[in-house]
């Protein structure tokens, strides 16, 4: 009788080292590979590449680990902690699809991703790597989400975001002097504007130049409706800002809670890097399909499987879209002909003068 129980007691013990790893963090999490930061501005060496992270995002056979509510916002976000078939464990912030709604979207998080691939190189990004997942639905318990989709599928479709390790709020890094401080401007500034754009910093800091400058071209161009303070994070180590929420942009319209503040949907800087104004040159003129489908999966049983994006298909005006077994994710064709519009409405203002250019 003691042996038989002394057995039992080693198979718990077992089943939680093994399934249950032991959490750690505020958050949880536990011990997460390294390097965890991302690539990112003058940073090049001991970091992350976007695309490897990214790699690991849109593995589907990750194993989901652990899960808990994000500090802040809501629309059945969470941050999970996955492992990938080879060992990798990291931290991402989870949307599932049935969380859309006409006032957030995580489709519009994907897109925001795709959109800075178009324009920008790797180590300016100021996105955080985006992927679509799909949950195992026997996992999904650990999220404490009601589940709202279709009960024929094993998985829980969503976006994973990067989740950005070692990063400072703005007020944080503020203290630090890493940004601007708004109490110190001339000019009276709401409570919660994130003020990133500083006149007198941005002539003399070549590094926090680039960095702002990408910022208000992508929130311009996704118009991005929501870019308050809380929506930005700086990396503690390089210094770069990010732009971490981007669940309402394109067209979806601004939020009240906007008026008042420095709004990086609108065009506020003077000038944006020479090398970038070239690449925006091409963009105005390429094939912007691609946004259209960023992913596709087909159905294989209750599974789904990413497949390579074909033509879209169903309504023009749809973001999810399916048929015959297979599901799209993409913008709708009037939002991609209004990044179209003002991508060419900038480079206008820039052959003419009206925004210039700075040698990297």
């Amino acid at each position: 009788m003691p042996q038989t129980r002394l057995v039992a007691l080693l198979l718990i013990v077992g089943a939680c080292y093994f399934d249950h790893p032991r959490p750690r963090g505020r958050r949880g999490a536990v011990e997460l590979s390294q390097p965890g930061e991302l690539c990112a501005g003058p940073r090049v060496r001991d970091c992350r590449s976007h695309g490897q992270a990214s790699a690991e995002l849109a593995n589907l056979n990750n194993r989901l680990l652990h899960a808990a509510p994000t500090p802040g916002g809501s629309q059945g976000a969470a941050v999970v902690t996955m492992e990938t078939p080879q060992g990798v464990i990291f931290d991402a912030k989870w949307r599932p699809l049935a969380a859309r709604s006409r006032f957030s979207d995580p489709i519009a998080e994907l897109a925001s991703e795709r959109l800075q691939r178009l324009l920008l190189e790797p180590t300016d990004y100021v996105v955080p790597p985006t992927e679509v997942g799909c949950l195992e639905r026997e996992r999904y318990r650990m999220l404490r989400h009601r589940v709202a989709e279709r009960a024929d599928r094993r998985c829980i479709v969503g976006t994973l975001s990067y989740w950005l390790p070692n990063v400072l709020t703005l007020d944080d890094a503020r203290l630090r002097g890493f940004v601007p401080d708004p109490s110190k401007a001339r000019d009276a500034r709401p409570h919660g504007d994130a003020w990133l754009y500083e006149p007198r910093r941005f002539r003399r800091d070549a590094r926090y130049r680039r960095n702002i400058a990408h910022l208000n071209l992508l929130a311009y161009l996704m118009e991005h409706g929501d870019a308050h303070d809380g929506q930005f994070v700086v990396s503690a180590s390089s210094e770069h800002v990010f732009l971490v929420d981007n669940s309402v942009a394109f067209g979806m319209g601004r939020r009240r809670t906007m008026e008042g503040r420095q709004d990086f949907s609108r065009w506020v800087v003077p000038s944006i890097p020479r090398d970038t104004a070239d690449r925006l040159r091409v963009f105005v003129e390429s094939d912007l399909r691609s946004l259209r489908v960023i992913a596709e999966f087909e159905g294989e049983g209750s599974r789904l499987r990413l497949v390579p994006a074909g033509s879209a298909f169903g309504s023009p005006e749809a973001r999810l879209r399916e048929r015959g077994g297979r599901l799209q994710l993409g913008l709708r064709q009037s939002e991609v002909e209004a990044i179209r519009s003002r991508a060419r409405d900038l480079f206008g203002r820039v052959r003419r003068g009206e925004v210039r250019v700075f040698d990297p």
